[in-house]
């Protein structure tokens, strides 16, 4: 079966144009993501009352409709409780806003500084 001169093309301008977004769409995805994410963050008391600060990385993986899985620290803050708080922050915020270019039982993951400041 022949395709179409003007099918082909239209079908690579499609590609081209989707491609880069796709790029643009996960980097704006994080950032909201990280917006809900600090919406269910916790300051423990005992760390705010010692003016304990620290950023913590997690990472975790989110499927098509947002839910998160294999929430862990990619690296410590060097708080242990600060980095109990930043993983229940984030599961906390299950489901986080869902990454609309997933299909099926794709997921896709993420590191994001978790901080706690005084």
């Amino acid at each position: 079966m022949r395709v179409p001169l003007a099918a082909a093309l239209g079908a690579l301008a499609l590609l081209a144009a989707v491609l880069p977004a796709r790029a643009e769409d996960r980097r704006d995805w994080a950032r909201t993501v990280s917006a809900h994410i600090v919406r269910f963050l916790k300051y423990p008391r005992s760390e705010s009352r010692e003016g304990q600060a620290g950023r913590a990385m997690v990472g975790f993986k989110a499927d098509r409709a947002g839910h998160v899985h294999d929430v862990a620290i990619a690296t410590s803050s060097g708080r242990p409780i600060l980095d109990r708080a930043a993983v229940a922050a984030v599961k906390a915020a299950d489901p986080v806003p869902a990454p609309h270019w997933l299909s099926g039982n794709e997921t896709i993951s993420l590191v994001l500084p978790v901080s706690f400041k005084r």
